[in-house]
């Protein structure tokens, strides 16, 4: 692989970490009450985020460099992915117990009880759906664009 070719799908990658984190950070503080005072734990939340998505798109650009990318493969990877940091900031969140002056809704989870793991259930599943959703739309809208700037660079 070609020098040329190894710096641009790292600028992809990094443009594609850029655009979610910059759309996400946006959008958050635009729906916030106090948007200076959760900037910075919105911007520590992106921050995985972020590495997921341009760790993820290197690896797409890469696929279609030599044309094994497809949209479905694109979507299905986002939709993995999203499920999976949205259990990983449940989590997270969970393990930081300042983040929580009233309680986490975990406070109290007996592993041995199958009520608890009903409920938990109950609880992540919702969240897990959207998040799945939110990031095979990622999927798409970054292999669409990624696609979009390979097909020109391809044309210069």
């Amino acid at each position: 692989m070609s020098h040329a070719r190894a710096l641009l799908q790292l600028a992809l990658a990094a443009l594609n970490a850029l655009l979610v984190f910059f759309v996400w950070f946006g959008a958050l503080l635009a729906l916030a009450n106090d948007p200076q005072r959760i900037s910075k734990p919105v911007a520590l939340s992106l921050l995985p985020v972020c590495a997921v998505v341009a760790w993820r798109s290197r690896r797409h650009v890469q696929r279609i460099a030599a044309g094994a990318a497809s949209t479905a493969q694109a979507i299905a990877e986002g939709a993995t992915f999203g499920a999976a940091l949205a259990v990983g900031l449940f989590l997270l969140n969970w393990l930081v117990p300042s983040a929580f002056a009233a309680g986490h809704p975990l406070d109290g989870f007996r592993p041995n009880q199958v009520a608890d793991w009903f409920a938990l259930l109950a609880m992540l599943g919702p969240l897990v759906a959207i998040a799945a959703v939110v990031g095979a739309v990622h999927g798409y809208a970054l292999h669409t664009l990624n696609m979009f700037i390979m097909r020109r660079m391809n044309e210069a």
